[in-house]
């Protein structure tokens, strides 16, 4: 994605910002790894025959991958926060 295709992003109920894709990874690096790890944690605890079929690293690549399919298919004018997507195509490319 170049620069000149900035979306707008509802952050929480007050705060609602315009960023590219880079600009978004930049500003929310660690939340977005944070929460891939803790859903993988939760799918290697849950899930125990998943850790046979793949790798650690595997399901945590899934998981950064579907944080940009998250920022591609957000749409501002559903109302919903961007993290809440964001969350919710984590734990449905994971699982």
């Amino acid at each position: 994605m170049s620069n000149n295709n900035k979306k707008k992003l509802k952050l929480t109920k007050e705060e609602t910002v315009e960023m590219t894709y880079e600009e978004m990874i930049k500003r929310y690096n660690n939340y977005i790894i944070k929460t891939v790890s803790n859903m993988v944690d939760y799918v290697h605890r849950k899930y125990e025959y998943l850790t046979i079929l793949c790798e650690y690293e595997d399901i945590k690549q899934v998981g950064l991958l579907a944080a940009y399919d998250a920022y591609r298919k957000y749409d501002y004018n559903y109302g919903y926060s961007f993290f809440t997507i964001l969350k919710c195509y984590i734990e449905g490319r994971i699982l």
